[in-house]
């Protein structure tokens, strides 16, 4: 099966904070990217909610919730 490169773009603390998620789960990144599109593929959408609801996120992530 051939194989391709993927590129993006994000910003370094938050790539940093998922490898340590992923490394307490003895994933790479990568690893769990390819999971990740392997399950969007499969269920043909994204596999989790992105339902927004009535609680702020913990952290500032620059997602205003409507009143």
């Amino acid at each position: 099966m051939a194989s391709t490169l993927i590129q993006f773009r994000i910003e370094n603390d938050e790539k940093r904070r998922s490898s340590q998620i992923l490394e307490t789960m003895g994933l790479s990144l990568p690893a769990y990217l390819r999971i990740c599109m392997i399950r969007l593929n499969k269920e043909k959408g994204i596999p989790f909610s992105m339902k927004l609801d009535d609680r702020m996120p913990k952290e500032d992530t620059g997602i205003e919730i409507p009143s």
